[in-house]
């Protein structure tokens, strides 16, 4: 019973990441809008939008540890 909790637990923790990971990237073109709007200057512009890309990718990384783990659970 405790690898299947275990798995469950993997596989939540899994989908809430790529759900954020969605999330993050539709709200990438709104918030690129919401600070062109506000006069943001360009290069700031850009450092939000590659903070955000990097935030996705830890995000990422997470995820395919996640599954690495889920993969080597015992049978």
């Amino acid at each position: 019973m405790e690898k299947i909790e275990i798995q469950k637990k993997l596989e939540k923790r899994k989908a809430y990441l790529i759900c954020m990971i969605i999330f993050l990237g539709l709200f990438i073109p709104t918030f690129l809008s919401m600070t062109s709007r506000y006069g943001v200057s360009v290069p700031l512009q850009a450092s939000f939008f590659f903070m955000i890309l990097f935030v996705m990718a830890i995000l990422y990384i997470k995820v395919q540890r996640i599954e690495a783990k889920i993969s080597h659970l015992p049978k």
